[in-house]
C-alpha cells in the first residue's frame, strides 16, 4: 500500500477597520483554522501578546507558558474582562477626543469564533485549479450579519449583509520560514478586498466567492417541524432560479444552520427540498422568518472559504478591510 502524504494547512481570516473619521484599527486575525494545534495555540499567543500592554508583557509571557489550550483560553478570558488587551492602533484619528466615531476607544481584539472553513464547494475550485480545469478565481469578498457557527458543508453566509461584494486582489506570497530562499516557493493564496459600510452594521461573518452577484435570499414563510419535512415555503422567489437543482442556506439563528437542496417548485415560494444535504444534519426545528439565502447553482456562485468570528462593529461609512489566507504549512 502506497503511503499518503500529510501536508498541514492553515485557513485564517485577518480584519481591518477605517474609520470614517480617519482611525485605522488592526483586529489582527479574526478566525483562525490549523490543523496542528500547537500551531494554533502558537499564534494565538503571538497574537495576544502583541497586543498586550507593554508592562504586562513579561507577566503575560509567563503566565502562558506551557499551558494547555482550555487554560489559555479561560487566561485569555479573564485577560480581555480586565481589559489588558486592545487592538493595535495603526493611525490615530487627528480630532482625538473629539473623534465621531461611535467606536472610538478601541474596542477588544475579535479573535474566535467557529473558525474559517473550507465551503461545501471550496474543495471543487481547488481541485480544479490543480486539475487545470477553467475555474473563475474566488476574489470576491462578501460579509455577513448571522449568528452561527460555519461548517464545511455550508454553502453561503447566514446573512449577507446588503453591501455588495468587493473584489478584492490576490495574490501567491511566502511566509514559511525558509519558503522564499531561492528557489523561492509560494506556499500561501491571500485575498484582500474592502468594503464600505453603507449603515452601522454588526459584522458576524465573512466569506469568498467566485462570482461578483449577491446571492439571493429570502425568509420563510412558515416553521418546519420535522426533520422529514420535504416542502418548504419562502416569502419571496426573487432571484432565486426559475429551473435546475441549486443549494440554499437555511438559518434561524437559533438552530444549527442547514444546507437544503431544491429539487422541485423553482420559480414559485413553495420549494421541494433535499434536507441535510451536503452533510449537514436536518433540524427538527426551523422557526418561520428564519434566513433562506441561496448557495452553489444560484447567482451568488461557489462560496470558497467562509469564516464566522465575535462581532465588529462597523459605522456608517466605515470601511472593512478583509484578507483571506490559505496557507500550506
Amino acid at each position: 500500500m502506497g503511503a499518503i502524504a500529510k501536508a498541514g494547512l492553515v485557513v485564517k481570516w485577518e480584519a481591518t477597520v477605517i474609520r470614517v473619521c480617519g482611525c485605522v484599527e488592526d483586529h489582527g486575525v479574526v478566525a483562525i483554522q490549523h490543523t496542528d494545534p500547537r500551531q494554533h495555540r502558537a499564534v494565538l499567543l503571538d497574537r495576544y501578546l502583541g497586543w498586550h500592554r507593554h508592562a504586562e508583557r513579561a507577566a503575560a509571557k509567563s503566565r502562558v507558558k506551557g499551558l494547555a489550550i482550555p487554560a489559555l483560553e479561560q487566561f485569555l478570558k479573564d485577560e480581555e474582562i480586565h481589559g489588558l488587551f486592545r487592538p493595535r492602533p495603526l493611525t490615530l484619528c487627528t480630532r482625538r477626543d473629539s473623534c465621531v466615531s461611535p467606536f472610538r476607544g478601541l474596542p477588544h481584539p475579535h479573535i474566535g469564533g467557529g473558525g474559517p472553513v473550507f465551503a461545501y464547494a471550496g474543495k471543487l475550485i481547488t481541485t480544479n485549479k490543480l486539475h487545470g480545469v477553467a475555474q473563475t478565481e474566488p476574489i470576491y469578498v462578501g460579509m455577513g450579519l448571522g449568528t452561527g457557527t460555519h461548517q464545511n458543508y455550508d454553502s453561503a453566509l447566514f446573512n449577507p449583509s446588503p453591501e455588495a461584494r468587493a473584489a478584492g486582489t490576490a495574490s501567491l506570497v511566502s511566509t514559511a520560514a525558509g519558503f522564499a530562499a531561492a528557489p523561492a516557493i509560494t506556499d500561501t493564496e491571500k485575498i484582500v478586498g474592502t468594503i464600505t459600510a453603507s449603515a452601522a452594521r454588526a459584522v458576524t461573518e465573512a466569506g469568498c466567492f467566485d462570482a461578483s452577484a449577491a446571492a439571493p435570499a429570502t425568509t420563510l414563510s412558515a416553521a418546519i417541524s420535522s426533520a422529514t419535512a420535504t416542502s418548504i415555503s419562502v416569502s419571496a422567489a426573487t432571484g432565486f432560479p426559475t429551473s435546475g437543482n441549486y443549494d440554499i442556506e437555511v438559518s434561524d439563528g437559533t438552530h444549527p444552520a442547514e444546507t437544503m437542496t431544491v429539487t422541485a417548485g423553482q420559480g414559485t415560494t413553495t420549494w421541494t427540498v433535499t434536507r441535510g444535504a451536503r452533510g449537514s444534519t436536518a433540524q427538527a426545528a426551523i422557526n418561520s422568518g428564519a434566513n433562506v439565502v441561496g448557495g452553489s447553482g444560484t447567482a451568488g456562485g461557489n462560496a470558497f472559504m467562509l469564516a464566522d468570528f465575535a462581532v465588529i462593529n462597523l459605522a456608517t461609512g466605515d470601511t472593512l478591510q478583509l484578507t483571506a489566507s490559505v496557507q500550506y504549512t
